[in-house]
């Protein structure tokens, strides 16, 4: 059943990341309810490469989200919720999941999903600086514990280990201009 489970994600991620090539306009048309059932598997599943590829799959659509709306249209409305709620999943992944690896897939989505400048008010208002803030330390703890056996994920981990400072002071500095709007 794991087996089946996870050859079902890994062709949806698969199935997700080429209609995202083709700018699929339904794909981008997927409601905050649609994605309920990802969300909460995403976090309830035992097996972490599904976990994984539910983390990746909802980067895939918030990215393309972000590339088809105009920087307004992605700080109001129904867009607006649905990256606010994919930013809520991604980050509760990327606190709470019990394998780095898993966490780290989590923070490289949220990263990609954040790197477009157009993000920059919509990571104040989901004070997406702050909540990073507090992830990275447990992050660093994890991988100290978790270092040996990360097998295959280990350039992931160190990747988004060193990526997420970076990120951290650049969308710091940029999301705060929106402080006062």
């Amino acid at each position: 059943e794991s087996g089946l489970l996870e050859a079902a994600t890994g062709a949806m991620r698969a199935i997700m990341d080429r209609l995202s090539q083709d700018k699929c306009e339904k794909l981008a048309a997927i409601t905050q309810e649609d994605l309920k059932v990802i969300f909460d598997a995403g976090v309830t599943c035992e097996i972490a490469s599904v976990r994984a590829n539910l983390a990746r799959m909802v980067g895939t659509l918030g990215c393309l989200i972000i590339t088809q709306n105009t920087q307004e249209s992605l700080n109001s409305g129904p867009t607006f919720l649905l990256l606010t709620a994919a930013t809520d999943y991604l980050l509760k992944v990327s606190a709470h999941d019990n394998e780095l690896w898993v966490s780290a897939e989590a923070l490289d989505v949220v990263i990609d999903l954040y790197s477009d400048d157009k993000t920059d008010k919509l990571a104040h208002h989901a004070h997406l600086v702050d909540r990073l803030k507090g992830i990275q330390p447990q992050f660093k703890s994890k991988h100290h514990q978790q270092k040996k056996k990360l097998g295959e994920h280990r350039a992931l981990v160190l990747t988004v280990r060193d990526n997420l400072v970076a990120f951290i002071k650049y969308k710091g500095a940029r999301a705060a201009k929106h402080a006062k709007s």
